[in-house]
């Protein structure tokens, strides 16, 4: 199984953050009441299931006296990653004629007020 990067920097911010929770001796429990974090957050970080919000990781780097970015390798890519741009478009069952249309993505200002322009404009 190939990892992608995204996978290699969260396994690795795993890595270093659970390295530094036992270096402390603390239990995730604890390192979670001293973050002011829930203790199933900190469970899925170690576990590398997921990254933590930039408020997550800045309060978590406090605690352990470390940096955002010593904490978590390539943090500002990882950050830019962390939002994956989505499009979708269904067919509506039973309304002829209509789609459902689901987007997220970076666009330019005036690009994302027309769109949002055309969509006021059909309802």
């Amino acid at each position: 199984m190939e990892l992608n990067n995204r996978e290699m920097v969260k396994a690795e911010f795993a890595k270093r953050l659970y390295q530094a929770i036992l270096e402390r001796g603390w239990s995730q429990s604890e390192f979670a009441r001293h973050c002011g974090l829930n203790r199933d957050a900190i469970s899925t970080y170690v576990r590398a299931k997921s990254f933590p919000s930039p408020q997550a990781l800045k309060a978590m780097a406090g605690v352990l006296n470390m940096t955002p970015e010593q904490l978590m390798p390539n943090y500002y890519e990882a950050a830019a990653d962390k939002v994956e741009p989505i499009l979708e478009i269904k067919e509506l069952p039973g309304a002829e004629g209509y789609m459902w249309l689901k987007l997220n993505m970076r666009l330019p200002k005036a690009v994302a007020m027309k769109i949002f322009m055309l969509a006021q404009e059909s309802r």
